[in-house]
């Protein structure tokens, strides 16, 4: 549109100069001339600053993070130790034993993950902590479906009454898919913390 209306202020402007000096019978002063010719040219002027003209904010302040928010991402935070349950995860080899305790937090994590307490406002950080929980929710399946209590009662992939032989393939297989699923899960938790905080930092609150 706006090249259009800057043709048109263009031509006005060279019409306006064609009447101004035109007169056959003898040059003479046009009031009306000179007003038509101004006023093309602040249009033509108008319309080239408005074709130009620069956004004065590139970027702006993300609104939608509440004092909520931040309040759930702490508890999140205390939840998911990254010193405690977090670190266990990180570093735990799972064709090993480990403890109830161990793992605890996790499945806290996906038993009060559907609680409306649980949730954010902000629509962005809520998508990822669904995302967050629903590996949660997977991981912690697969530990339940892949492991047996130990006679210490821990918990681990190799039975009982397999200790004192060579481990089985199949014993093998659960404990790399195990320590693949705990890996996904840490970088996902990784990911979420990095984008709440980023978030939390660029908000208005």
């Amino acid at each position: 549109m706006l090249p259009i209306l800057r043709l048109t202020a263009l031509l006005s402007v060279l019409a306006m100069e064609a009447w101004l000096l035109w007169n056959p019978t003898g040059w003479e002063f046009k009031w009306d001339a000179l007003a038509g010719f101004f006023g093309a040219l602040l249009a033509l002027f108008v319309l080239e600053r408005k074709d130009h003209s620069v956004p004065t904010q590139t970027f702006t302040a993300i609104e939608s993070v509440t004092p909520t928010d931040i309040h759930v991402f702490e508890k999140l935070l205390a939840l998911l130790d990254p010193n405690r349950v977090i670190l266990f995860l990180r570093e735990h080899d799972f064709g090993g034993s480990f403890s109830r305790d161990d793992i605890a937090p996790l499945k806290t994590f996906v038993a009060v993950g559907k609680n409306p307490d649980s949730e954010f406002i902000d629509p962005a950080i809520e998508k990822e902590r669904k995302i967050l929980l629903e590996a949660a929710r997977k991981l912690v399946m697969a530990l339940g479906k892949n492991t047996s209590p130990t006679s210490s009662d821990n918990l681990s992939v190799l039975p009982s009454h397999l200790v004192n032989s060579p481990r089985p393939d199949w014993v093998i297989r659960e404990a790399k898919e195990l320590n693949e699923a705990s890996t996904a899960f840490v970088d996902l938790y990784d990911n979420f913390i990095r984008f709440c905080r980023l978030r939390i930092a660029k908000s208005t609150v």
